[in-house]
């Protein structure tokens, strides 16, 4: 089993919305890559670093403050003119804050009295843990659930080919499904607010193109600890 832990708070701004190839780092590391700046819409940055086999993705605004970064492990992204154009539209995405509705909506659909949900996105600390896995991913299909010490669960995933994808939320012991969706988006990102269920296990899926993707949230409220692992 492996532990999925939140990386920061600024991750509710974005989805990774790629469709990439990715390849193992065998004995060279890529040269860093600096998207042109734009005066309105910030810049991105890729970095490879060989001696800890790992990529960082990071996003800046116009004013040169990074407001997003992703870590991919032993991993590489080549730069093709495909890739190199999701990631300016994931900067605009970022930069925008195009999903901050969407995420919203889905807070409330878990949360029944959670009406400062906007207010406590804001405010929450940063916390330095990266993840301990990347995210689970295939040509077509890349997911990549995420909970946090307060009790927001994030839901992400890229769906290039449109197909229809069904996430669930159930009770183990009850068998209670407290949320599901069909949707057929190429990207996805929500937060859930999950502090009102009780303490106990619950089954995240997340089924589409094909497959399906097993996690179990494990929530201990007399410990105030919420964790996400990948089942295997």
């Amino acid at each position: 089993m492996k532990t999925v832990q939140e990386k920061t708070a600024y991750r509710f701004k974005t989805l990774l919305v790629l469709l990439l190839l990715f390849s193992t780092l065998v004995g060279y590391a890529q040269p860093d890559y600096h998207s042109g700046p734009d005066v309105d819409k910030g810049y991105w940055k890729i970095q490879t670093d060989y001696g800890t086999r790992n990529t960082v993705i990071r996003f800046f605004n116009a004013r040169n403050e990074p407001v997003y970064q992703e870590t991919l492990r032993g991993q590489y992204v080549k730069l093709t003119k495909r890739n190199i154009r999701l990631f300016d539209e994931m900067l605009d995405r970022v930069v925008n804050n195009h999903l901050l509705a969407s995420q919203v909506r889905s807070s409330e659909l878990l949360a029944s009295n959670d009406v400062g949900y906007s207010k406590v996105s804001a405010v929450y600390a940063y916390e330095e843990t990266p993840p301990s896995v990347v995210p689970e991913f295939n040509s077509k299909f890349l997911v990549n659930p995420l909970v946090n010490s307060y009790g927001k669960l994030r839901i992400n995933y890229a769906n290039p080919d449109r197909k229809q994808v069904i996430i669930e939320l159930t009770d183990e012991s009850t068998n209670v499904i407290h949320y599901r969706e069909l949707n057929r988006q190429a990207g996805y990102n929500r937060y859930f607010d999950v502090t009102h269920l009780l303490s106990g296990k619950y089954r995240l899926q997340v089924k589409g193109a094909g497959e399906t993707m097993n996690y179990w949230l494990t929530i201990d409220k007399p410990d105030q600890r919420y964790e996400l692992k990948a089942e295997k």
